[in-house]
């Protein structure tokens, strides 16, 4: 499975659904997370259509002010089944039409406090301990897993990532390799 998590503040810009849709395109991508998009519910059709014209959405409006998280995908190569929504996540259900395979899809997208995030640890430890088949999450957690995954910056504290480490060991998840830069992202 071939799939993007896309961090994409301002989707509501031309040149932001111009930009993600041609990558889509370009990469073949056929399902996507996208997390952070700033853009009212009442234009979310408008919206997709213009990035993806044709594809499926699921999304967290009724849970998030402005749809934290979307979930859309190409109804040609899959199906898609929503388990359930909150605020920092969406677990899906993906069936590859083609190569009649499933998977479970959770898209996180985490709050910036610690206290806000313990409901994010509770969820997934919920949802992983019913889980039977193979599991993705994308995630944009909003901090990280270990300390040197941060440069520059607010330094991070053991506090900061203890219980998203805790959540990973008890869970018994692992990173999967990824292609591209290390460090993506900065706001200096």
């Amino acid at each position: 499975m071939t799939w993007l998590l896309w961090n994409v503040r301002g989707i509501n810009k031309c040149y932001k659904r111009k930009e993600l849709k041609n990558y889509l395109k370009i990469k073949n991508i056929k399902l996507a997370g996208i997390i952070e998009t700033g853009v009212k519910e009442h234009k979310v059709k408008r919206v997709n259509c213009h990035i993806a014209p044709g594809w499926e959405i699921l999304n967290n409006y009724n849970d998030a002010v402005n749809g934290r998280i979307w979930v859309i995908w190409d109804p040609n190569y899959y199906s898609v089944t929503l388990l359930k929504a909150e605020a920092q996540i969406i677990h899906c259900s993906v069936k590859d039409i083609m190569k009649d395979q499933e998977c479970i899809l959770s898209v996180v997208y985490g709050f910036n406090t610690i206290e806000r995030r313990k409901q994010l640890w509770k969820s997934l430890t919920e949802i992983g301990k019913k889980i039977s088949t193979p599991w993705l999450i994308g995630r944009y957690f909003s901090f990280v897993l270990q300390l040197q995954d941060r440069i520059h910056g607010n330094p991070n504290s053991m506090a900061e990532i203890q219980d998203f480490n805790k959540c990973v060991q008890d869970l018994r998840l692992s990173e999967l390799a990824w292609e591209g830069e290390y460090y993506i992202w900065s706001n200096k």
